[in-house]
C-alpha cells in the first residue's frame, strides 16, 4: 500500500504541472487517468492497448474474487445457521461470526465463549472492573449458538478462511486497477514529453521511492 500511496502523489504532481505542456497534452492524462490506455490511444501510441487490455483483467478478476467471497461467507451464515443453531432473524456482528470458529458454543461450560470471559475478567483485581469487563464483553442468549459437533465446526472454520482468502485476493487485484491507472498516466505523460519541450522521467531507488524529474529543452 505505501507504494500505491507514492505512485499515487507522483500522479497529482502530473497532474499539476502539466500546464508545462500543450493543452492536448493535459487531455490525454487525464484520459488515461479515467481509462487507462485512452490517453495514449489518443496520440497514436499501441502501449495503450495493452493498459486497456489489464484493466479489463483486472477488474474481471477482482469482481470475481469479491463475488466468490460473497458467497463462501453466505454459505458459512448458513452452514452456522444449520449446524450451531444460529437465530437467522437476529442482528450479528462480524466479531460474533468469528467467535464461532474459535468457541464450541456460546455459553459457560467448557469450551463456550461465555466461560473463557469470565476466566478472562478474574485477571481484574478491581469487582467493579471484572464486572464491567464481563458485562461488556459476554453474549446473551439472543446471541447463543452450539455446534453439534467439532467436524461442523471445523468446516465452518473452511468457509470463513476461504472466504477471507478471495476478500484478501480482491484486495491485491484493486490496488492493482489502482496502479494500472497511476502507470498510464505516467506512460501518457512521458510520451506527451517526447512531443514536447518537457522530458519527464520517473525512476525507483533502492528504499523503492518514487523519483520525478523534468528537464526542459531549449
Amino acid at each position: 500500500m505505501k507504494l500505491i500511496s507514492k505512485l499515487l502523489i507522483i500522479t497529482l504532481l502530473l497532474l499539476f504541472t502539466t500546464n508545462l505542456t500543450a493543452q492536448h497534452s493535459k487531455i490525454n492524462v487525464l484520459k488515461s487517468a479515467i481509462l487507462p490506455g485512452w490517453g495514449e490511444i489518443s496520440m497514436g501510441n499501441n502501449t495503450g492497448y495493452a493498459f486497456i487490455a489489464s484493466e479489463i483483467l483486472l477488474w474481471s478478476a477482482q469482481l470475481y474474487f469479491a463475488q466468490e467471497s460473497d458467497l463462501k461467507i453466505s454459505a458459512a451464515h448458513d452452514y452456522a445457521y444449520r449446524y450451531a443453531d444460529v437465530d437467522p432473524q437476529g442482528n450479528y456482528s462480524q466479531d460474533f461470526w468469528i467467535d464461532l470458529k474459535n468457541y464450541d458454543s456460546y455459553g459457560f461450560e467448557t469450551g463456550g465463549y461465555n466461560a473463557n470471559i469470565i476466566l478472562q475478567a478474574e485477571s481484574f483485581e478491581d469487582p467493579e472492573e471484572r464486572q464491567q469487563f464481563i458485562d461488556e464483553h459476554i453474549y446473551s442468549e439472543s446471541h447463543f449458538w452450539k455446534w453439534e459437533s467439532d467436524e461442523r465446526q471445523h468446516d465452518y472454520k473452511i468457509l470463513q478462511k476461504r472466504s477471507l482468502e478471495f476478500d484478501d485476493y480482491a484486495k491485491v487485484f484493486s490496488g492493482a486497477i489502482v496502479a494500472n491507472h497511476i502507470i498510464s498516466v505516467i506512460n501518457s505523460l512521458r510520451i506527451s514529453a517526447l512531443q514536447t519541450e518537457v522530458d519527464v522521467k520517473v525512476k525507483v531507488n533502492k528504499q523503492l521511492n518514487p523519483l520525478l524529474t523534468f528537464n526542459y529543452r531549449f
